[in-house]
């Protein structure tokens, strides 16, 4: 059943055994068989199949092991065959799966950084001009007032600081959103 030979047909022997195994799996499944007869270890092993006729590849799980006359020749081989199709096929879709979340994790760090580098820029670059001309305004207004509004330049001298102060702020929050070094790397 596991080959698709109908029973009616005979017994598979290993010519016919050795044929039905995938061409890319043959040498290794040879090497492993001649492996137990040579040195009586039991082989566990997976290789594929491929069906006569239909041309259908099936995933196969093996254990075989020989055993041996008084002279130590091989003397008998028995073991066992389990398709495990469906498990490899959901191995593979496992497999490609965890492949495309990391591809995804990957773009999705990349467009973090890049709204990040955005936002840092935006943050930087009108925030902080608009900041730097405000201060420069209020330098302007401060050196044009009469000198008779005694209060007013301290007020001015104190907006002027909280505006540096501010200043200061952004580049923090600029730099810490994306730090320099990072486009320098």
């Amino acid at each position: 059943d596991i080959f698709g030979i109908d029973r009616e047909i005979g017994e598979i022997n290993e010519s016919i055994f050795i044929n039905l195994i995938h061409p890319d799996d043959r040498a290794r499944v040879i090497e492993n068989r001649n492996k137990t007869y040579s040195e009586s270890i039991p082989v566990r092993q997976e290789f594929r199949i491929v069906r006569p006729g239909s041309g259908e590849v099936r995933h196969i799980f093996s254990i075989a092991e020989v055993t041996k006359d008084t002279h130590g020749k091989p003397e008998r081989s028995f073991g066992t065959l389990m398709d495990i199709t469906e498990r490899s096929q959901v191995m593979q879709e496992l497999r490609d799966s965890r492949e495309r979340l990391v591809k995804l994790a990957s773009r999705l760090n990349v467009v973090r950084e890049e709204e990040r580098t955005k936002i840092a820029r935006d943050i930087h670059d009108d925030l902080g001009q608009s900041l730097t001309g405000l201060k420069i305004d209020l330098m302007s207004v401060k050196e044009r007032i009469p000198k008779s509004w005694i209060k007013t330049p301290g007020k001015l001298n104190t907006m002027i600081k909280h505006v540096d102060s501010i200043i200061d702020h952004v580049r923090t929050i600029s730099s810490s959103l994306r730090p320099p070094i990072l486009d320098d790397l």
